[in-house]
């Protein structure tokens, strides 16, 4: 399950388990999974961001186990308050449940300490299944033909309530040429840009009219450069 869940990250940047010593954050962490992987890699100490209440409390639970590990329900600068300086952050899956995904690399760029790394994976709305909506429309693409208050529908009538609004389920519509833009403009840089191909097709991703399409979930190291 964690090797399914977080293979790609770890097998595109592999630096991320090299963390020994350093402060690392995993922001929308979730349940702590990868968190607690990384507190037993030698990490100096391993913060778990998790706004929603719930899956913070479970993560602080899978985290028991380790003094220098702790999940926290927290958001914007109170992360920065309470953290301080991070030699590492991880946003897995995290940018496109964001509704405001430039204040969020914004936010990273803060938080990393002068020359540190942010590593970045989510699957953009171009992809196959960038609506996650796979259940629901098993055609690849198809969701790239419906209004996002129908796809509202769709995703919130699947956990039995109803919501034309696209945000209210957790989803928000950012392309991988839209969250590159943003990169820039915040002043962080990309070290690397990994973006992996639907169905291993390589080409795909290489066409200038097709990239957008054939990146089934973009990778990316982030640095910041900037001395603070």
């Amino acid at each position: 399950m964690f090797q399914e869940k977080f293979g790609d990250l770890l097998r595109l940047s592999p630096e991320i388990q090299r963390c020994q010593g350093m402060t690392v954050v995993d922001i929308g962490g979730g349940t702590g999974q990868l968190t607690a992987y990384l507190a037993g890699r030698g990490a100096r100490f391993v913060w778990c961001v998790e706004p929603d209440p719930e899956l913070a409390g479970q993560a602080q639970e899978a985290l028991a186990g380790h003094n220098n590990a702790r999940a926290v329900q927290a958001l914007g600068q109170e992360v920065r308050d309470m953290i301080g300086l991070a030699d590492r952050v991880i946003l897995h899956e995290v940018m496109q449940h964001v509704d405001k995904p430039s204040d969020l690399l914004t936010e990273v760029r803060d938080l990393l300490a002068p020359g540190g790394f942010a590593f970045v994976m989510f699957t953009p709305w171009g992809s196959p299944w960038g609506a996650h909506t796979r259940a629901l429309l098993p055609v690849p693409w198809l969701h790239l033909l419906y209004p996002k208050s129908v796809l509202a529908e769709m995703r919130s009538s699947e956990s039995g309530w109803h919501s034309r609004d696209l945000s209210a389920t957790g989803l928000y519509k950012l392309g991988a040429g839209e969250f590159l833009a943003l990169v820039e403009q915040t002043g962080l840089e990309v070290v690397r840009l990994q973006l992996l191909p639907v169905w291993q097709q390589q080409w795909m991703t290489q066409l200038p009219l097709l990239w957008e399409l054939g990146s089934a979930r973009l990778g990316a190291v982030l640095q910041n450069p900037h001395v603070t």
